[in-house]
């Protein structure tokens, strides 16, 4: 699969903008205008630890989270089968959030229950079951008493009512952000080249 569209939002000198990914792209600009930051917002997005600063926030606006949004396309038949119902009409698009010390989910936008997309974002399993349990018979779906069965209920319903279902971004793409990041690292190569070697990330890393 090849990267076909990128979007990156509150990022250095990015505030948000997006670009199309063509076989052969150049990205021109001013100095300082963000040619840089969507190359490096690809390696924050494949990092298996990123680790951003105040300073990697456009305007160091960190209440805000740096977004970094991907559409692939060109999947083969086996990258079809793998990544499945996230496929929408040949393409997945997945979202990046990055917060300092905090959240670095992926996110997936895929087709689905809007009235889902809060519980599938639950962390606590008491919570999550709560939300679950408010909404169920609006929706026909059994009772539940352990919030890890959620999901299957939710994926169910959306398979058996696909004329009710909108593009909605989801969490918990693939679960923990190490299985996401191994997996679409087993189906793209990404290599960043800076033209310039930054001094300054060198020292810190020493």
């Amino acid at each position: 699969m090849r990267i076909r569209k990128l979007k990156v939002s509150n990022y250095r000198a990015v505030s948000e903008a997006e670009i199309d990914v063509n076989a052969v792209t150049s990205i021109i600009g001013e100095n300082n205008s963000g040619k840089s930051a969507f190359l490096r917002a690809i390696d924050l997005f494949f990092d298996s630890a990123p680790n951003v600063k105040p300073e990697d926030f456009h305007l160091r606006q960190v209440e805000k989270p740096i977004e970094i949004t991907i559409t692939f396309g060109g999947l083969t038949p086996d990258e079809r089968n793998l990544f499945g119902e996230k496929v929408v009409d040949g393409t997945m698009t997945v979202t990046r959030q990055l917060t300092i010390g905090g959240d670095k989910s992926y996110l997936i936008s895929a087709l689905g229950n809007p009235a889902f997309s809060d519980i599938r974002g639950e962390q606590a399993k008491r919570e999550k079951i709560n939300k679950y349990n408010e909404i169920r018979e609006s929706y026909g779906l059994p009772a539940e008493r352990s919030s890890d069965n959620i999901e299957g209920h939710f994926a169910a319903w959306e398979a058996e009512n696909p004329d009710r279902l909108v593009m909605v971004r989801q969490s918990g793409f693939f679960g923990a952000d190490n299985v996401a990041v191994g997996r679409l690292k087993a189906k793209t190569e990404f290599v960043f080249v800076p033209a310039i070697k930054d001094v300054r990330e060198e020292i810190e890393q020493k």
